[in-house]
């Protein structure tokens, strides 16, 4: 099981949200934001139907260590105390446009 936050204007279809283990919401911005626990295969599907364009959303397992930074084409398999590892996630997102600072990975975010 991982807990992640989803940001629900990232998704091509907020439907999907239904069918997750959202457990709070909030309202950042103009964001709506959603803490959930999902399965790979519920992190797959939420895969499939982000939004095209800059989006993604990052997963953590509950020792906080074991991460998946998901965007729309490409997953990678991070170690949340080793920053080295998040190279290649970092670049892919900048290669998108998204601002390195944005690429913080945060993991217990609440309201």
């Amino acid at each position: 099981m991982y807990t992640g936050i989803i940001i629900e204007q990232s998704l091509a279809d907020g439907s999907i949200l239904e069918n997750l283990n959202v457990l709070n919401s909030w309202v950042e911005g103009d964001w709506i934001l959603y803490k959930v626990d999902v399965t790979e295969e519920e992190i797959k599907e939420i895969q499939d139907n982000l939004a095209e364009g800059t989006w993604y959303t990052h997963f953590w397992k509950e020792d906080k260590d074991s991460m998946l930074v998901i965007f729309k084409e490409i997953s990678f398999h991070i170690k949340y105390n080793d920053k080295d590892s998040w190279q290649e996630a970092v670049t892919y997102g900048k290669g998108l446009g998204i601002p390195e600072d944005w690429l913080d990975f945060k993991v217990n975010q609440d309201t």
